[in-house]
């Protein structure tokens, strides 16, 4: 059965397509003196930017997840005639932009405590809808002499050794991983003791660059960059077995912008949801 979203798609696409028809009948056939054709080329300039900015819709999403909207945006316009703005941050930085007034339609946080600061705030239009699951992992400029990083005791010693001077994450009171990482490194036992180490990134991908520069021994950074670049960056990947609190919540902000409906029940589909499958997340959540 075909939706009240799609249909009003449709219409959008209708009027947009056939405008230009519209307006040449009108010229062409219709008789009307300088005046009224000046009036009527205000209103269909007017009509057609109405219609452009109600097909504008911005979405700020934790920059973990990247490269998966970047695959969500090119299944979504190719369906709607809605254009996507995609806008990477830290979950933290954009939460804020929000509450200071932001035009932003969708966020998608990568934990639950900032949607939900902004739904107590009436900043939603409901309720944030849990999403899908990240994992943390652990990247080495040298291998590790542990069968996987869940062996904690032999990780700790690693961490300590003296060849390890950098261990980059992305900042704690800004981005989830961040705070994840932070919480694993404290429920492990080490995070005093490897202090002066810790160098902090804004968010999750501004951390993998310390991947890619080799500018870090040891990177805490999300399960979905490994599978971006594991297969670029020859050093390596371990797994962390560690219950993160990761939930990635999807998000309608409070305006005027109705299209955002339809882009969170396109995100919801299983079908176009299972895209997140292919970067690592976890789509059941517990």
């Amino acid at each position: 059965m075909i939706g009240l979203n799609e249909i009003q798609s449709v219409i959008f696409l209708i009027i947009k397509k056939t405008r230009f028809w519209f307006s040449s009948f009108f010229f062409m056939f219709i008789p009307m003196g300088f005046p009224l054709r000046i009036l009527l080329c205000i209103l269909l300039f007017y009509g057609s930017s109405v219609t452009a900015q109600n097909q504008k819709l911005r979405v700020a999403f934790a920059s973990s997840l990247l490269p998966a909207m970047q695959e969500i945006q090119n299944s979504f316009e190719s369906k709607y005639d809605i254009n996507l703005e995609l806008i990477p941050g830290a979950s933290g930085t954009l939460t804020n932009q929000i509450m200071h007034g932001a035009p932003f339609d969708v966020f998608i946080s990568a934990n639950k405590k900032y949607s939900q600061l902004l739904f107590e705030k009436g900043l939603l239009t409901g309720q944030p809808i849990n999403f899908i699951k990240g994992s943390l992992v652990i990247w080495s400029d040298t291998p590790l002499d542990i069968s996987s990083s869940d062996n904690f005791k032999s990780l700790i010693e690693y961490l300590q050794k003296p060849r390890v001077q950098t261990i980059a994450m992305a900042q704690p009171n800004l981005a989830p991983y961040g705070d994840a990482a932070e919480a694993f490194l404290t429920d492990i036992g080490i995070l005093n003791h490897i202090k002066t180490k810790l160098v902090y990134a804004l968010n999750v991908s501004i951390a993998n660059q310390y991947i890619h520069t080799r500018g870090a021994n040891i990177v805490i950074t999300s399960l979905s960059s490994q599978f971006i670049l594991e297969s670029s960056v020859p050093q390596y990947w371990y797994s962390i077995e560690y219950d993160s609190d990761l939930i990635h919540t999807l998000s309608r902000i409070k305006n005027e912008n109705q299209t955002s409906n339809i882009f969170q029940d396109f995100l919801v589909d299983p079908k176009n949801k299972s895209i997140f499958l292919q970067y690592g997340y976890n789509l059941t959540i517990q």
